[in-house]
């Protein structure tokens, strides 16, 4: 997706150009397909649960920005291990390939500045219950160089509305399961109400 010039971020205009001299507003990338297994969606969701039953869900590690959620770091070890794994042999290669030739930046080059499990939660069907996760997310920047999101579940199914709200061009993205959203850390995006059930995504915040 391209952006406006007027929305380009800044760090976007300054990073180094190398060889290009295309305009720097492909800025947002949607994978056609999943990146990451069913299964393993599946199973950081349950490891994110079984987590917070034991330690609870964090709220205030973005002030700008209130999720939520919890770091993978706080998940098991083997969880940890897939995340990174997977992070280093097929995230990186392919964020290098979707974001070239407007930035140069190989895969060695990426370095993870956050990467947790966020839930929004819709309101409640039962009497009585409550869901820790809030239902959206109001518009901010990340300060990172690129900031991704991976669903984990599949919305209509599983929950109604929800997804990427990019102001810059008045879209809301989302994808099945697995598929990958790819944008500018700088670039204004909040998080579309939930309106029933429970989103799952995986966030991750990058740099170089």
């Amino acid at each position: 997706f391209d952006v406006p010039d007027q929305a380009i971020p800044d760090f976007i205009r300054k990073y180094p150009s190398g060889t290009s001299t295309k305009p720097r507003t492909r800025l947002i990338h949607a994978s056609e397909h999943p990146i990451i297994p069913a299964h393993m969606c599946h199973h950081l969701i349950q490891s994110a649960i079984r987590t917070t039953d034991r330690i609870g869900w964090t709220k205030d590690r973005h002030l700008q920005a209130p999720t939520c959620d919890v770091p993978v770091f706080d998940l098991d070890d083997g969880t940890c291990s897939w995340v990174r794994d997977s992070l280093n042999s097929v995230l990186f290669p392919l964020l290098s390939q979707l974001i070239a030739p407007e930035l140069e930046i190989s895969p060695d080059e990426w370095r993870v500045q956050d990467c947790f499990i966020v839930r929004y939660d819709g309101p409640s069907d039962q009497e009585g219950s409550t869901n820790p996760g809030f239902p959206s997310l109001r518009p901010h920047e990340d300060e990172s160089l690129l900031s991704l999101t991976i669903a984990l579940n599949d919305f209509d199914s599983d929950y109604d509305d929800g997804g990427l709200y990019v102001p810059s061009i008045q879209e809301v993205l989302n994808g099945p399961a697995g598929t990958v959203l790819c944008f500018a850390g700088g670039l204004t995006h909040g998080g579309f109400p939930v309106k029933r059930g429970t989103r799952w995504i995986l966030t991750i915040f990058l740099y170089v």
